[in-house]
C-alpha cells in the first residue's frame, strides 16, 4: 500500500506519517520519504528493514524527479 501526500512543513510530513502508522498498525514496517522545500529538508526511514533498502529508494525517486514538498 502506498501513500503520497502534498506538504509546506516537515510538521505536516510528520503528522500524516502518524496518520498512516495508526491507521496500518498491525503492518510491519511503514516506510517513508519525505522532501520539504523550507529548510531543504529530506528525511527516510526504513522502519526495520534493512538499512538503506527501503525509504532510501522512495527518497531517491522523489529527488530524481525533483519534487518538493511532498511525503510518500
Amino acid at each position: 500500500i502506498g501513500y503520497a501526500k502534498p506538504i509546506v512543513t516537515e510538521k505536516d510530513a510528520l503528522s500524516f506519517i502518524n496518520e498512516i502508522k495508526t491507521k496500518h498498525w498491525d503492518a510491519r514496517h511503514n516506510v517513508y520519504a519525505y522532501v520539504v522545500r523550507e529548510n531543504n529538508v529530506s528525511r527516510y526511514s526504513d522502519d526495520g528493514e534493512p538499512h538503506g533498502t527501503a525509504g532510501l529508494p522512495v527518497l531517491d525517486v522523489i529527488k530524481k524527479n525533483n519534487l518538493k514538498n511532498v511525503v510518500k
